[in-house]
């Protein structure tokens, strides 16, 4: 066989697609998988046939573990969908700084990937959170914030738009990715 990471990859690939069709608990597809495991290493004769099927599982297993809730403080949990007004703390793992026209003023705005930690919201007091925001504001020249960075941000924590009719490109969807 001349270029057997093609197999590894087609199984894989198709486990992903299947994935995206077909919601799987996560749990199911992970015991599944260990499942086989053991098959294949107690089976010499089956491993072959099994090791591509291994593969295809591994896929769903990735796309339901990205896909399904599986922590209580996960942020898609504690928030509502309508957009609401919360404090949020986290460290920052990526910041973009681009320059945009407002009206004859030209402005540095500044994009922050914050990975939570937790979230206060409404009335309640601090709680843990898990998840990810992007953060936008203006910034001034030579922006203080910096990736590896704890910040404490205020202010409206709303989801994406959606796509503005069909077959465009849809950013929800994308971030949920």
């Amino acid at each position: 066989m001349k270029r057997p990471l093609g197999l590894v990859v087609l199984c894989y690939g198709l486990g992903i697609m299947a994935g995206d069709m077909v919601t799987i608990p996560a749990a199911r597809s992970l015991t599944l998988g260990l499942a086989m495991v053991a098959v294949c290493l107690g089976s010499g004769r089956a491993r072959a046939w099994l090791l591509p099927l291994l593969l295809f599982v591994c896929g769903v297993a990735n796309v339901a573990l990205h896909e399904q809730t599986l922590s209580p403080v996960d942020l898609r949990l504690l928030t509502a969908s309508e957009p609401m007004l919360a404090t949020v703390r986290g460290v920052v793992e990526r910041v973009d700084v681009r320059k945009a026209i407002v009206g004859n003023d030209e402005v540095l705005r500044a994009s922050a990937r914050l990975r939570l930690t937790a979230i206060a919201a409404g009335r309640t007091g601090w709680q843990p959170a898990h998840g990810w925001i992007l953060a936008s504001t203006r910034v001034a020249e030579g922006s203080p914030v910096r990736p590896g960075q704890e910040v404490e941000i205020t202010g409206l924590l709303k989801l994406p738009p959606e796509a503005f009719a069909r077959g465009m490109f849809d950013y929800r969807a994308h971030l949920a990715r």
